[in-house]
């Protein structure tokens, strides 16, 4: 047994050995965001690190829209909900999100708390002893932590190598009860794309729930911004569709589309869901209000593709989503890549691990429908400069 000082000293040495190894992570104090840029340390920076990807959260026009869209009945939106929907009640805002959501996508819809609430809540509710789960190895820790929690036998396949998922499949799924395939559509730290209609073949063939997180494609992709799925026409083939608000649609919470059972079974067994205070009523109105208006943000849409296109190419990339990836290998390079960049007036966080894996760190750049063409110029710029060293 050892004391409580004595426990607190060792909490101590952990953070040491954590700065000690260049490993310790601090919260930044970010000051003013104004569209593309903010500031840090009495500096402006193009910010480069936010998924803001359609600038919609720093876009005052659209707040100032909504604030006089609500003038009239702002005091039937609470400021806090107070209690989990199940004690609360069920909040019309709540009711009226998940009935677009529907009409939207066509099957029914759940609100969570954020996309971690959703993946630590769902795969454990539908998932058990005597299942099987096959996630590509770059997914959301949020789904490995859900995964893991769900006590279900689980396998990881190769990123984005769907032949061994096949062998995989093929070798293990014949030994469990019920199989999920667990991607996300765009993938958050290297920006690629995931092939949707081959893995739906593959959950086909093998009897697999295919478990879909479009946190990174909502508000992006498709005509209406609906995700990869829809871009595809194929939401009617992805068994649990998972989408977010806190990225490109700039606000907070998350959704799952899923068949009436699964809503039915989440709402009765999710601990997220059942134990947590639920959204706000005022941040489900701003999400109602982006929703109803995604139509309008088609050339957002193409802004940011365009941007991030350009980008890629600048780095010898293809550039499937705003998400580009400058990868430099080790922890010393990266932090000199962060710091080569921040003396180019840029803020693209260096990520390492266990983010990503060994030997791959690197800056994750985030482009941004609100980036001029004079930001466009600085980026490619500098990548071309980095890569020439």
């Amino acid at each position: 047994m050892i004391t409580i000082k004595e426990t607190l000293d060792e909490f101590q040495m952990q953070v040491a050995d954590l700065a000690k190894q260049g490993k310790q992570r601090q919260l930044r104090d970010f000051g003013l965001r104004t569209g593309s840029q903010l500031s840090w340390q009495g500096k402006n920076y193009l910010n480069c690190s936010s998924n803001d990807y359609l600038g919609l959260g720093t876009d005052q026009a659209l707040q100032r829209q909504f604030l006089a869209t609500h003038q009239d009945k702002i005091e039937q939106i609470a400021a806090g909900s107070t209690a989990s929907r199940l004690m609360a009640g069920a909040d019309q805002a709540q009711l009226a999100l998940e009935d677009q959501l529907e009409q939207a996508y066509g099957r029914p819809a759940l609100l969570f708390n954020s996309g971690y609430h959703a993946n630590l809540g769902i795969l454990p509710t539908l998932s058990a002893v005597g299942d099987v789960v096959f996630a590509d190895k770059l997914i959301h820790a949020s789904m490995i932590d859900g995964l893991k929690l769900s006590g279900a036998q689980f396998f990881r396949y190769h990123h984005a190598d769907l032949c061994h998922l096949d062998l995989l499949l093929a070798k293990h799924r014949h030994k469990f009860k019920r199989a999920f395939v667990l991607t996300e559509s765009i993938f958050s730290m290297d920006g690629d794309r995931a092939a949707l209609a081959d893995l739906i073949a593959l959950k086909n063939k093998y009897q697999a729930l295919l478990y879909l997180d479009e946190a990174h494609a909502c508000g992006l992709l498709g005509p209406e911004g609906l995700g990869l799925a829809s871009e595809l026409g194929l939401v009617s083939e992805v068994d649990l569709l998972i989408g977010t608000w806190g990225k490109a649609w700039a606000s907070m919470g998350a959704f799952v589309i899923a068949q009436q059972s699964i809503k039915d079974l989440l709402i009765n067994r999710s601990r997220p869901l059942i134990y947590s205070t639920c959204l706000p009523p005022f941040s489900v109105a701003w999400n109602s209000f982006i929703f109803a208006q995604r139509g309008r943000f088609g050339l957002l849409r193409q802004r940011v593709r365009e941007l991030a296109q350009s980008f890629a190419r600048a780095l010898g990339q293809q550039g499937q989503s705003p998400i580009v990836p400058l990868i430099v290998g080790s922890e010393q390079q990266v932090i000199l890549a962060w710091q080569d960049c921040l003396n180019a007036g840029m803020l693209a966080l260096p990520v390492r691990p266990p983010t990503v894996l060994e030997g791959t760190c690197r800056l994750r750049f985030s482009l941004r429908a609100d980036m001029t063409d004079a930001d466009l110029a600085l980026l490619c710029g500098w990548a071309k400069d980095w890569l020439a060293r």
